[in-house]
């Protein structure tokens, strides 16, 4: 074990105490509360997130409609016809992450070889080329169950693209629903370049977030109508995508499925709604975590603090300290969470928020 004078903490762990008040925001819409809202499952606080009172970010209860079948599967089955296939996540829902994971070790028979997200940074696809996800490489790819999600694309040999369109400092100017319009073209242009630049046989997973899968006009800011980018695609390309929203139907049970639409879709919206399963917690963290071979693995008491707040983050011990932790939490003074790692051999570092306190150590869990 190593313990670092306390310094600058890295730029992300800097963020994260700075986007997380010790009290909550009053207000969860104003910039600071979403802020707050996206990054507590972050640092795997899901459990103080779905306490918030009040945030309207939430899914319905929806209707299952292919109960017999799971809504993996069935998106599969959609998916042997299509070139490209569109699937959003809600920004402060990690569950999402893990289910695009999942499909897309599905679809890689399927000849879906390149990975397209809104989160990537413009460098993406030029990193060089390593077996594990990096800080940089986006913003909320850095929550580690994205970057679990890439560790597995990265391994099934898909090929990362960025497509996210950055406004010049002439759009920043424009109110937000003439901003919307530019972002969604200049993304739908972005998806353009990449399906162009694919082989003939290549097949595309585009990774987007709350409504940009959309393919039909919707009301969106100021109660104006606007094309999402899904839809721009569309008319920019020719192509038909397969797209999925996962953002606004929850479903009973412990199972993702195919539902109807929730009252708040607009018809022909998405081709597929998926309702994934409420929250439950385990330690107060997520159950639907804690299964097959993933540990949970007791923080030394050294690493927690009676006075401050302490993120302790794991990586594998073959990685860098710039890559994305595959597990990452905060603790607040006092308490005792585990943290959620499968079998491997792991760097735990503690970051304490008041002293500056770095503790460094090697964990192996599990057996080998």
């Amino acid at each position: 074990q190593t313990e670092t004078p306390a310094g600058s903490f890295p730029d992300h762990i800097a963020r994260y105490y700075s986007s997380i008040p010790l009290v909550p925001p009053s207000d969860l819409y104003s910039p600071e509360g979403q802020r707050f809202m996206q990054a507590l499952p972050a640092v795997g606080r899901e459990d103080l997130h779905v306490a918030q009172e009040g945030w309207r970010i939430r899914a319905s209860r929806c209707a299952a409609t292919e109960p017999s079948i799971g809504a993996i599967d069935f998106i599969v089955g959609k998916a042997v016809e299509a070139r490209v296939v569109i699937i959003n996540e809600a920004h402060d829902r990690p569950r999402h992450r893990d289910f695009i994971r999942r499909l897309a070790i599905e679809l890689r028979p399927l000849g879906f070889e390149v990975f397209a997200a809104e989160a990537f940074s413009d460098t993406i696809s030029i990193r060089p080329e390593t077996p594990f996800p990096a800080m940089e490489d986006g913003f909320y790819s850095g929550e580690p169950v994205f970057g679990g999600l890439l560790r597995e694309v990265i391994a099934l040999g898909y090929r990362l693209e960025p497509y996210e369109h950055r406004l010049d400092e002439d759009s920043l100017k424009l109110d937000f629903h003439s901003r919307a319009q530019i972002r969604e073209h200049g993304q739908a242009r972005n998806l353009q370049r990449i399906v162009a630049s694919m082989g003939e046989g290549e097949r595309l997973l585009v990774h987007a977030g709350y409504s940009h899968p959309s393919e039909v006009p919707i009301p969106s800011f100021d109660g104006k109508e606007l094309l999402w980018m899904a839809g721009q695609f569309r008319d920019l390309t020719g192509i038909d995508p397969l797209t999925i929203d996962q953002t606004d139907c929850s479903v009973s049970g412990e199972t993702a499925m195919v539902t109807v639409p929730s009252s708040t879709h607009v018809p022909g919206q998405f081709d597929i709604v998926v309702g994934q399963p409420d929250l439950t917690f385990e330690n107060q963290r997520p159950a639907w975590r804690q299964v097959d071979a993933v540990h949970r693995v007791k923080i030394p008491e050294e690493y927690r603090a009676d006075t401050e707040r302490v993120i302790v983050e794991a990586r594998p011990a073959n990685e860098p300290q710039h890559s994305v932790p595959v597990d990452r939490v905060m603790l607040w003074p006092g308490e005792d969470l585990p943290l959620l790692l499968p079998v491997g051999k792991y760097v735990i570092i503690a970051y304490f928020e008041n002293s500056g306190r770095t503790l460094q150590k090697l964990e192996t869990v599990g057996e080998h």
